[in-house]
């Protein structure tokens, strides 16, 4: 007597497994080489939104700093809109993950961003007039140098600029 007779058959042949596993290996592996991808792109999402938070935070401190004062309140930024400025010539930062600002003569190679404050106009005497300045954060600073952002042969692609103005302090409302 034989029970195999008796007993359904359940499961898959060979051949069906194995196309089961072509069919999935052809359409999961261009998937997982897109994996890389996209990790790398959020990452430099991530980046540049924190540099655009830094370079707003950045722009707000200085506006928002009373002229009497020497430095910015938050991320002791100077010379101040209202100082005595140079037109023109850039006053570089270097910014670390903590948002710890650093100048040219105390510079970490733990920092991350390189912002770069250039007054574009500055009253003259007793001419009420707003200061305007141009901000640029760039990532990794090293990278930006001395070389002007805005250079087709410049190397930096990943940089954020910003125009501002400064009102004139006698123009700002006490509260």
């Amino acid at each position: 007597m034989s029970f195999q007779k008796n007993i359904p058959k359940h499961g898959f042949s060979l051949i069906e497994v194995v196309i089961t596993i072509g069919i999935i290996s052809i359409t999961l592996v261009p998937l997982l080489a897109l994996l890389p991808l996209g990790l790398k792109t959020n990452e430099v999402s991530i980046v540049q939104m924190q540099a655009l938070d830094l370079i707003s935070t950045a722009a707000q401190d200085l506006r928002y700093t009373p002229a009497d004062r020497s430095e910015s309140a938050l991320l002791k930024l100077k010379p101040l809109p209202y100082s005595n400025l140079k037109v023109g010539i850039p006053y570089r930062f270097w910014i670390d993950p903590c948002w710890n600002v650093y100048t040219e003569q105390n510079k970490t190679a733990s920092a991350i961003y390189e912002l770069s404050l250039t007054y574009t106009q500055v009253p003259l005497g007793s001419e009420i007039a707003p200061t305007e300045a141009t901000m640029t954060i760039s990532w990794p600073p090293s990278a930006l140098g001395n070389q002007d952002p805005h250079d087709k042969n410049s190397k930096k692609d990943r940089f954020v600029t910003l125009p501002i103005s400064f009102p004139h302090p006698q123009t700002i409302p006490e509260n």
